[in-house]
C-alpha cells in the first residue's frame, strides 16, 4: 500500500509539473525599457503570461534598433515596433507581420515651449528639430511631406531626451513619444505647446506586436495566447495606473515613480479606438498586407465593421436593417393600395 501511495503522489506531482510547464518566449523591444511597454510588464507581474504557460523574457532595444534584424539575430518569437519599424523590416526582406496594435494612434508628438513661434508643422521651415530615435525622423519626413514643407528647409539633429535642450535654445522642436519629454518638462513646471503627429496624416498604429510569418503558421495557438495575455496586461495598466507605474519604475532606472505615475494618466488617449484596443486597421491600404488580423478579429469585430474590414458582417447587418425597417413600410403601403382599390369599386 505504501508503494502504491508513493507512486500516486509521484504521478500527481508529474501531472501538476507538466500542466504548469512553460514555454520560453523572448520579446524584442524596439527601445530601452520605458512606459511604452507598460502593459507587457503588467502581464508578467499579474501572471497572465504564466497562466498562458509562457515564460517571457524581454530583450531591450535602443534608439537605433532595427526590429527585423534584431528579432532574427536574437531568435525572439515576438517583437514590438512602430509602423515605420515594421515597414523598414519588410522592405529589408524580413518576413514578419503585425498581429495586434497596442496604440490606436501614433504616440509621436512635436513639443515646443508655449511661447514658441512654432504653432503648426508648416512653421518647421528654417527650424531645428531634435530627435532621439530614427523612427521619429521617419515621422517628421512624412509630416513635412503632408504639409508640403521641403525636407531641406528643416534641420534634424540627434540629441538626448533632455528638456535642457529647449531651455538653452539648442533645438526649436523635439519629436518623440508623448510619454517622454512632454511629461518631464511638465513636471519641471514648464508650459508647453504640443502638436500630435496623428493630426497631420500620421494615422498609423504604434506599439505593434510582431511575429514571423513562419512562427504564425507553425504555432497560431501560442501567438493567440501571447496576444491575449499581452492585451490583458494593457487592460490592467489602464485600470491600475499607479500600480503599473511601479512596475515600469522597476525596469526603467532612468525614470522616477512620479514621472511614471504622470505618464500612466496619458494611456487612454492613445490606446482606444471606438472603445476598443489592440485592433489592426488598414483595410484597403498598402499596410494591410503587413497585418494578420486573425488574432484580434473577434475582439475588434465592431471596429472592423465601422472601418469596412469585415464585409460579411456589414452585408448581414444591412440585410437585417432592411428587413426590420423597410419590410413593415412595404406592408403598410401594400395595405393602403388594397384599401384604395376597394374604395374605388
Amino acid at each position: 500500500m505504501l508503494a502504491i501511495g508513493i507512486l500516486l503522489i509521484f504521478s500527481f506531482t508529474l501531472f501538476v509539473s507538466a500542466a504548469h510547464q512553460t514555454t520560453p518566449i523572448r520579446i524584442q523591444l524596439y527601445y530601452q525599457h520605458d512606459f511604452l511597454f507598460a502593459g507587457y510588464y503588467a502581464a508578467l507581474h499579474q501572471g497572465y503570461y504564466h497562466d498562458a504557460n509562457l515564460d517571457v523574457r524581454f530583450i531591450e532595444g535602443n534608439s537605433t534598433t532595427n526590429i527585423g534584424e534584431e528579432m532574427f539575430r536574437t531568435g525572439a518569437e515576438f517583437g514590438i515596433a512602430s509602423r515605420d519599424g515594421l515597414k523598414t523590416a519588410r522592405t529589408e526582406g524580413y518576413d514578419i507581420k503585425a498581429v495586434a496594435a497596442v496604440y490606436q494612434k501614433s504616440p509621436v508628438v512635436f513639443t515646443m515651449l508655449a511661447n514658441s513661434i512654432v504653432k503648426t508643422p508648416k512653421d518647421f521651415a528654417g527650424k531645428t528639430i531634435g530627435i532621439r530615435s530614427e523612427l521619429s525622423r521617419a515621422v517628421i519626413e512624412r509630416v513635412l511631406e503632408n504639409v508640403r514643407v521641403p525636407r531641406n528647409e528643416v534641420k534634424i539633429v540627434n540629441i538626448e531626451e533632455n528638456a535642457q535642450y529647449f531651455y538653452n535654445d539648442t533645438v526649436d522642436v523635439f519629436a518623440g513619444s508623448f510619454f517622454g519629454l512632454p511629461v518631464t518638462a511638465k513636471l519641471e513646471g514648464h508650459d508647453l505647446h504640443i502638436i500630435e503627429a496623428a493630426d497631420y496624416g500620421i494615422d498609423d498604429h504604434g506599439g505593434l506586436i510582431l511575429a514571423s510569418t513562419q512562427f504564425i503558421k507553425e504555432d497560431p495557438k501560442m501567438v493567440q495566447n501571447f496576444v491575449d495575455a499581452s492585451l490583458n496586461g494593457w487592460k490592467y495598466a489602464l485600470d491600475h495606473p499607479a500600480e503599473v507605474a511601479e512596475y515600469v519604475f522597476e525596469y526603467d532606472n532612468r525614470t522616477t515613480l512620479q514621472r511614471a505615475e504622470e505618464t500612466a494618466k496619458l494611456l487612454p488617449a492613445f490606446l482606444f479606438h471606438h472603445g476598443y484596443f489592440g485592433c489592426l486597421d488598414g483595410a484597403g491600404t498598402e499596410e494591410d498586407q503587413w497585418y494578420d488580423h486573425t488574432f484580434v478579429k473577434e475582439r475588434c469585430r465592431a471596429v472592423y465593421f465601422l472601418g469596412g474590414e469585415d464585409r460579411s458582417f456589414l452585408i448581414l447587418t444591412m440585410f437585417i436593417f432592411l428587413l426590420i425597417f423597410l419590410l413593415p413600410a412595404w406592408l403598410m403601403l401594400r395595405r393602403k393600395i388594397k384599401s384604395n382599390r376597394k374604395k374605388e369599386r
